[in-house]
């Protein structure tokens, strides 16, 4: 049997690449894959038996080539973990084409112990072997291992680590070579310009160290743009997105999405059909295909539209049901209309930049099955690692003060607000719906979400109405990636217009019109006070004594 090792590490565009990496081998073979990755990329990656995770206990990235070099180490823990005879290292800008068969490998492996693709050319530059060669000799070999001689031309091979095909034992005996090597080499892995890299281990292990062990692959097996003309050609088996170690970009993962195409055999039904994603979209198609993507798998979706004017419909419609607004009704009406829309027994109302997991879901559904009336919600962990839990304190009118007078600038008077310990009400919650799960006979008991909140705050007046009818909100104790204010094309200021404009609102619906008069008053006085200060401080002198 095969088994694939995938390295998803550092940036969000290497987690969002690797993912399609990672379906594109569910998808088109029947191998495991080992991915090796961090906390925040490992949130990413697709659920499923056959995904295998490692994480990296420390993925440090001092020096540029750092993240290249941890496929060694990912290498190494897939070696470690699977029983597999043969193991394939595929980039997080690669992904299978079409069907992949062991029996594909093991013929492509013949009897040698590796094999790769020879990057015959770049595309629009004279680089051919010979200069290849040059390159070789004056960068990977002298870093290496410079008391060896280059290899003559005839024989040498300028292989891509894009795509390796290897047996356990001809892979245990480079890793052992490459880390005695990385130990005894600085730790600033650079010629001048060129970053050293995990390529440059495998071709000088395959030209130099271990010459005539690597088989050479045809193309099809590492088809890339930048070397291979007319991309994409017809029989290509894996495309590779390669781009000189740039990492790749959000066109680069739009791009490996396509290219993979559909599974060879239709995907089966969601996981849990009593549950359907609420999912409300405005110009939101930059996360968007990925989280339909991880929902699609585990329930039915609905996509309700506020007129967006990107491709967020067109995304939509791949992957299920689409209610259009002719204008932007705001999330509380679109989540509505998107529950009324649901038939399902249970609805969970999902952001365009939340990732949704099997773990999640799977917890929500059995907690509601055995107590409906509850609304459950995640934790939630940003790209930096922040953590929010998803079930926050209630508002008391401390708190409600102090985000008002945070909106209107005046940081200090907040925080001072914020140390009262009374600055939360503890006893009662609300749930952060960025994704709320809940049963949708008790959502319409409770009146859903109150459709005067334009964007914000009205999963703050659910979970008080909630709390007033016993209904209490609850954290599933597992966690989920969102990628805050990415589920919308909305700038900073008109955020943070609507989200005080919410606050107000929620703040005279429950504490009275005076309140918010007494508060907005005080933010009056010590604005003119400030102003009052910055008249009376004298300018900074000017010139030296």
């Amino acid at each position: 049997m095969v088994a694939v090792s995938v390295l998803a590490a550092g940036e969000m565009e290497y987690a969002l690449a690797a993912r399609e990496a990672v379906q594109s081998v569910l998808d088109h073979s029947d191998f495991d894959v080992h991915v090796t990755c961090d906390q925040e990329c490992g949130l990413l990656i697709p659920d499923s038996p056959r995904v295998k995770r490692a994480t990296l206990a420390e993925h440090a990235a001092d020096h540029r080539a750092d993240r290249f070099l941890a496929k060694l180490s990912a290498l190494r823990m897939c070696l470690q973990n699977c029983p597999d005879p043969i193991l394939i290292q595929l980039d997080a800008d690669a992904v299978l084409m079409r069907q992949i068969t062991a029996a594909a490998v093991e013929a492509a492996l013949g009897p040698s112990g590796m094999a790769m693709v020879e990057q015959t050319a770049i595309l629009g530059s004279p680089m051919r072997r010979p200069q290849f060669l040059r390159h070789y000799a004056e960068h990977s070999l002298r870093f290496i291992a410079p008391k060896l001689a280059p290899p003559d031309e005839a024989v040498f091979r300028f292989y891509n680590s894009g795509v390796v095909l290897l047996r356990r034992d001809a892979l245990a005996a480079f890793l052992d070579w490459a880390e005695d090597r990385r130990r005894r080499l600085p730790a600033l892995h650079e010629i001048g310009a060129h970053m050293i890299a995990d390529q440059d281990y495998l071709q000088v292990w395959a030209n130099n160290v271990s010459a005539g062990a690597c088989r050479e692959l045809s193309w099809e097996w590492n088809h890339c743009d930048h070397w291979d003309e007319g991309f994409p050609r017809p029989g290509a088996r894996i495309a590779h997105l390669s781009n000189f170690c740039s990492g790749p970009t959000r066109e680069t993962i739009a791009r490996l999405r396509d290219l993979r195409g559909a599974p060879a055999a239709a995907a089966p039904g969601p996981l849990h059909d009593d549950l359907t994603f609420v999912v409300v979209t405005y110009n939101s198609d930059l996360f968007l295909e990925n989280a339909l993507a991880s929902a699609a798998r585990l329930g039915r979706v609905v996509v309700v539209d506020n007129a967006s004017q990107d491709r967020s419909i067109e995304i939509a419609g791949r992957w299920g049901k689409v209610v259009r607004n002719g204008t932007n009704e705001g999330f509380a009406r679109a989540a509505n209309a998107g529950a009324a829309a649901a038939e399902t027994r249970f609805v969970c109302f999902l952001n365009p930049d939340c990732f949704v997991t099997d773990a999640v879901a799977g917890a929500a559904v059995a907690a509601l099955s055995s107590d409906p009336r509850q609304l459950l919600v995640p934790d939630y962990v940003t790209w930096s690692g922040h953590r929010t839990p998803g079930a926050q304190p209630g508002y008391s009118r401390t708190k409600v003060a102090a985000d008002m007078l945070e909106a209107g600038g005046h940081w200090t008077a907040a925080s001072r607000l914020r140390r009262l310990h009374w600055h939360h009400d503890r006893g009662w919650a609300w749930p952060l719906a960025a994704c709320l799960f809940v049963d949708r006979r008790v959502f319409l008991e409770l009146g859903g979400f109150d459709r005067s909140y334009f964007c914000y705050m009205e999963d703050v007046a659910l979970g008080r109405r909630a709390a007033q009818n016993r209904i209490p909100t609850v954290g599933l104790g597992h966690s989920v990636l969102h990628l805050e204010q990415q589920g919308a094309a909305v700038g900073a200021a008109e955020r943070n217009s609507l989200l005080d404009a919410a606050r107000r609102q929620y703040a005279r619906q429950t504490y009275g019109a005076v309140f918010v008069f007494v508060v907005r008053a005080v933010r009056r006085l010590l604005r003119l006070a400030r102003q009052a200060r910055s008249r009376l401080t004298p300018p900074a002198s000017e010139g030296g004594s």
